[in-house]
């Protein structure tokens, strides 16, 4: 898959703005803790949101800007749709039963090798 340097630029630059927007409130916080000021517990939790809101950011900003990225998870959308369309299986027979050492009826994989 191609990616043209135009849309590599702009996946760069909103990824680098959208961080950067995400991380003002750490600063804020930083800036109130060297003041001396304890910040409320509401706002500690409004810093954490947005630091997790710039992870969930990057993926619909690839979506945009990648149209590789677009077409992979068309596919990926497509290839689980269609398990719901395709036939079943058929069952497999039953497994042939062999005897081990003292004549009794064992799995296969539970006879020792006899070297």
């Amino acid at each position: 898959a191609v990616v043209s340097t135009q849309s590599t630029g702009g996946t760069v630059v909103l990824t680098a703005v959208v961080f950067c927007v995400s991380l003002l409130p750490w600063n804020v916080v930083y800036a109130a803790f060297l003041t001396g000021m304890i910040p409320s517990l509401t706002v500690l939790r409004s810093t954490i949101f947005l630091t997790n809101l710039n992870v969930n950011a990057n993926f619909f900003i690839y979506l945009i800007t990648v149209k590789s990225f677009k077409e992979f998870l068309k596919n990926v959308v497509r290839s689980f749709a269609s398990r719901g369309r395709r036939k079943k299986t058929r069952k497999v027979g039953p497994i042939h039963l062999v005897k081990n050492s003292q004549g009794k009826k064992a799995h296969p994989l539970c006879v020792r090798p006899t070297i």
